[in-house]
């Protein structure tokens, strides 16, 4: 008797450590749980500068640790301001021609704790009509509205937030998108997350394609939409069978909408 109340006591301890270790790892997944820096944004500015938007016609944002904001500014030059833990963390190269090239590398350890995360947020005006490319292994990417624009995403870890844009391509392993509105083509490959979308306006073909994760589209032009779901439900609204322009969604796990 007393091995067999031993056998259903450890059966019950190791059940316990199993499901903490599902709920951390779901947790980790849909980022309410930022174990892996994102605690408190440092408020240690280590740049602030200003570079002539003329000379610009590529834009670089390259972090490992923190969140990048892009944001409207009130004048017509390009604003960098980061903070962070220091300055030799912190790469800044405009001596490429027509490219600014922000970098910031800070070692990437697990922690529960209270770990301060940088922040790069760059103020460009609204009138860019170029590139910007942003690369983000650990952190939150928001874009404001650039209606000329052209944005590239590559994020391992974090959700993206994106304003009025021209063209985007996304490619995210976990974390959410949220995308205000797209005016000529749109790209999205996402591994974990939702993907939520308020308006498209496409005059290219695009597509998006889930692996895990709902997508929900409130409006569309006049455009043909392609599903594919291979567990979940989809429903498009107002499909143009006859347009030139597809969007293809392909989603492995998860439903797909489409008001319009």
């Amino acid at each position: 008797m007393r091995n067999k109340g031993l056998i259903i006591t450890n059966i019950v301890i190791l059940s316990l450590i199993v499901i903490v270790l599902i709920f951390v790892l779901f947790v980790c997944i849909n980022g309410k749980f930022k174990v892996f820096n994102f605690g408190i944004r440092s408020n240690n500015k280590i740049c602030d500068e200003t570079y002539d938007i003329q000379k610009i016609s590529n834009i670089e944002i390259l972090s490992n640790f923190g969140d990048v904001e892009v944001k409207e500014s009130n004048d017509e030059n390009i604003k960098v301001l980061v903070y962070g833990k220091s300055k030799d963390n912190l790469e800044i190269d405009s001596s490429n021609e027509n490219e600014l090239k922000i970098e910031y590398k800070e070692e990437n350890k697990i922690n529960f704790g209270f770990n301060q995360s940088s922040n790069i947020i760059l103020y460009i005006p609204n009138t860019y009509s170029e590139k910007i490319n942003i690369d983000t292994k650990c952190g939150d990417a928001e874009i404001e509205d650039f209606k000329n624009a052209t944005i590239n995403i590559d994020a391992n870890y974090g959700d993206i937030k994106i304003g009025d844009v021209k063209n985007v391509t996304i490619k995210n392993d976990c974390g959410d998108v949220k995308i205000k509105s797209i005016l000529n083509k749109l790209n999205i490959k996402s591994s974990y997350g939702d993907i939520k979308i308020d308006k498209l306006e496409l005059n290219e073909n695009s597509f998006i394609k889930s692996d895990l994760g709902d997508i929900k589209i409130e409006e569309t032009n006049d455009i043909y939409i392609e599903t594919d779901v291979s567990l979940g439900d989809a429903k498009v609204n107002n499909n143009n069978r006859h347009s030139e322009i597809i969007l293809s969604i392909e989603n492995n796990l998860g439903d797909i909408k489409v008001n319009n």
